[in-house]
C-alpha cells in the first residue's frame, strides 16, 4: 500500500479529508475469492492467523471487537486450533473508559478463560506522552491520533498475530434513507435542507448551498473552511447518488481507509504482527454488499444481530453506549502543554491562532486539534524544549 500525507488542510481539520465518490454507481468488489456467506467471509480471513498462534484479538468490549472475538472463537473450537486470546488496554485511572461491565459479559457468553490485559499509567498513553512523542520523534505527525494506543497491542502480539475490529463504525452504520424519511422527520428549516439538499445533483449553487449546511472547526480561517466543506460536500452529494452497497464499495476505497489501513500496516511490519482487520478486509466486503438493501440496514443492531445474532448476548448487540477515551489522550501533561505553547509552527494561512489557543487553554480541548496539537509540540522539540 502506498504512502499518503496528511495535508495541511487536514492536520487543521484534524482528520484526512475524502477525496471524490467515483462517478460509476454500480457495486465494484476487488478481485477475491467470493463466499457465500459474509461470516464465511470473515473466517476466511481469520483462519490463517489463528495458524500462527499466539492469535490475539484487540477487544475492548465495543461491539466490533466482541463480534471479531465471538467468529474467532468458534471457527478455533471447530476447527481445532489454539484459541485466540483477548489483549485489552485498560485506563483504570479513566471512568468514561471502563468497558469492564460489557467485556465481562462478553467473556462468560464465549467462556473464555484466558485473556492478556495491558494496565496503563495516567500519562502513559496521553496524547503528548511518552509513546505518542516517540513515535512523532520517529515520524512526524501521526493518525488516526490514537495509533500509539493500538502500538502498545502491537508490542504484546509480537511475532504472534493480531486481529482488530477495526472498520464497523462504518461498515455497520451505513444507511442511506429514503428521502421521505428525512422530510418527515425534519423539526427546522435547516433539517430539511440537509435531507434533500445531498441529494440534488452537484450543479450551480447546490454544492455551495450543501457547503454552507456543514460545519467546520472554529479555529479554521474563512477561506480553509469553505475548502474543506466543500471537499466534504463533494463526497457527502457523490454518496447520495449511490445505493447503499456502492457507497460501501466507495468508502472501503475512500482515503479515510485508506490512510487507517496504511498506518496499521506499518505498525505491524515493525512489531513482526501479522494482522487481519476482517471487518475492513475485501473478502468481507464483497460478501456483505450485496446482502445490503438498497438504502441499507435500518440500524446498527439490525446489521449486527443479522449476522452475530447466534454468536454474542442480545445486550451487548443493542448497546448504545460507547467508551470515551478523550480523557485518556488529554491527560495533566497534555493540557499542561496546551495551555503553555504559542502555537509555534501551526500553519497560520489555515488557522485562526487565537481561536484554536484559547480551545486549548479551556481545559477541554477539543479532539479534532490533535493533529495541531502534534505540530505544536514537534516544533517545541525541534526548538530545543522538553
Amino acid at each position: 500500500m502506498g504512502s499518503e500525507a496528511l495535508s495541511a488542510l487536514d492536520i487543521a481539520v484534524g482528520t484526512p479529508l475524502p477525496d471524490d465518490v467515483p462517478a460509476d454507481r454500480r457495486f465494484q468488489p476487488e478481485p477475491t475469492e467470493r463466499f457465500s456467506t459474509p461470516l464465511l467471509a470473515l473466517e476466511a480471513v481469520i483462519r490463517p492467523l489463528l495458524q500462527r498462534p499466539p492469535c490475539f484479538v484487540a477487544f475492548s468490549g465495543g461491539r466490533d471487537s466482541s463480534a471479531v472475538l465471538a467468529v474467532a472463537v468458534d471457527l478455533a473450537r471447530r476447527e481445532g486450533h489454539p484459541e485466540p486470546v483477548p489483549l485489552t488496554l485498560v485506563f483504570p485511572y479513566v471512568e468514561s473508559s471502563d468497558e469492564g461491565t460489557y467485556q465481562r459479559m462478553v467473556l462468560e457468553y464465549l467462556a473464555i478463560t484466558e485473556r492478556v490485559q495491558v494496565v496503563t499509567e495516567p500519562g502513559q498513553l496521553e496524547l503528548l506522552g511518552p509513546e505518542a512523542t516517540r513515535l512523532m520523534e520517529s515520524g512526524g505527525v501521526f493518525w488516526p491520533v490514537g495509533s500509539h494506543l493500538i502500538d502498545k497491542l502491537f508490542s504484546h502480539a509480537s511475532g504472534g498475530s493480531l486481529l482488530t475490529g477495526e472498520g464497523g463504525d462504518q461498515v455497520f452504520t451505513l444507511r442511506r434513507p429514503p428521502l421521505w424519511h428525512g422530510v418527515r422527520t425534519a423539526r427546522t428549516k435547516v433539517d430539511l435542507a440537509r435531507a434533500v439538499v445531498p441529494r440534488l445533483p452537484p450543479v450551480g449553487g447546490v454544492e455551495r448551498l450543501h457547503a454552507r449546511l456543514l460545519t467546520a472547526p472554529r479555529w479554521l480561517k474563512p477561506a480553509a473552511a469553505a475548502e474543506a466543506k466543500r471537499s466534504i460536500a463533494r463526497f457527502d452529494a457523490g454518496l447520495y447518488r449511490h445505493d447503499a452497497p456502492a457507497m460501501l464499495w466507495a468508502m472501503r476505497h475512500g482515503r479515510f481507509t485508506r490512510m487507517v489501513l496504511q498506518r496499521l500496516d506499518a505498525m505491524s511490519d515493525a512489531h513482526d504482527v501479522r494482522l487481519a482487520i476482517p471487518l475492513y478486509s475485501p473478502e468481507f466486503f464483497a460478501s456483505y454488499a450485496p446482502c445490503l438493501p438498497p438504502t441499507g440496514m435500518r440500524s446498527r443492531t439490525a446489521a449486527m444481530t443479522a449476522l452475530f445474532g447466534h454468536l454474542l448476548p442480545r445486550d451487548l448487540l443493542s448497546r448504545k453506549s460507547k467508551a470515551n477515551f478523550t480523557d485518556v489522550l488529554f491527560g495533566e501533561r497534555t493540557l499542561d502543554f496546551l495551555d503553555r505553547t504559542d502555537g509555534g509552527g501551526i500553519d497560520e494561512t489555515k488557522v485562526e491562532l487565537g481561536v484554536l489557543l484559547d480551545a486549548w487553554s479551556s481545559g477541554r480541548p477539543p479532539l479534532n486539534s490533535a493533529l495541531l496539537a502534534q505540530v505544536a509540540w514537534l516544533q517545541h522539540r525541534a526548538s530545543g524544549g522538553e
